[in-house]
């Protein structure tokens, strides 16, 4: 989000209604949704929607994802709405608002990965998804550090917050990437 200055939730947002679209067989605009997602309040509900179509294309490929998924999401979005107006380090939390994301772009991939019945196979990252992953990271590192220290380079006293939260997201990217690539590889074993 950093890196693209917030541009990557369109883009995110037009990718998925695609997909969802596409297994469902319906029609979707998803431009014109993806663009509306910039208006408030507005853009809780085209949220939600996407991720309830991701919700009902992983039901009907016999998948049991959490009827309240789309809640999920749009509590994500919430939280980080709001704990980006928190004083640092608490406003390290909203790093934590893309899992209900990724939980849900999981179960879509799984469900392509059941209707195409195993030819849809998640790819690894490439090298330049790598490298923005990692920039986004240390950017993100080096401007929690400049919220850890004062002007006499002491610590102040909740910095450790930000660096916990900045553990935790790194450990759920890892977890989300390899459940994913995971499920990708058992389900082409299968195939």
């Amino acid at each position: 989000m950093f890196l693209t200055v917030g541009l990557y939730v369109f883009w995110w947002s037009y990718r998925v209604r695609r997909s969802a679209a596409a297994l469902l067989g319906e029609r979707d605009a998803a431009g014109w949704r993806s663009v509306c997602l910039i208006v408030p309040v507005v853009n809780l509900f085209l949220i939600s929607e996407v991720v309830e179509r991701i919700k009902v294309s992983a039901i009907r490929m016999g998948l049991k994802p959490p009827q309240a998924l789309p809640a999920w999401a749009v509590l994500g979005m919430v939280g980080f709405m709001l704990s980006t107006r928190l004083p640092a380090p608490y406003s390290a939390l909203a790093m934590l608002s893309f899992v209900p994301f990724a939980l849900a772009h999981q179960y879509l991939e799984r469900a392509e990965l059941f209707a195409t019945r195993g030819k849809a196979i998640a790819r690894n990252f490439s090298i330049g998804e790598i490298f923005v992953i990692i920039l986004g990271l240390g950017v993100r590192a080096f401007v929690m550090l400049a919220y850890s220290v004062d002007q006499n380079l002491k610590l102040y006293a909740n910095a450790w917050l930000g660096w916990a939260v900045l553990v935790v997201v790194i450990a759920a990217l890892v977890f989300f990437y390899h459940r994913g690539h995971q499920a990708s590889q058992e389900k082409f074993a299968q195939a």
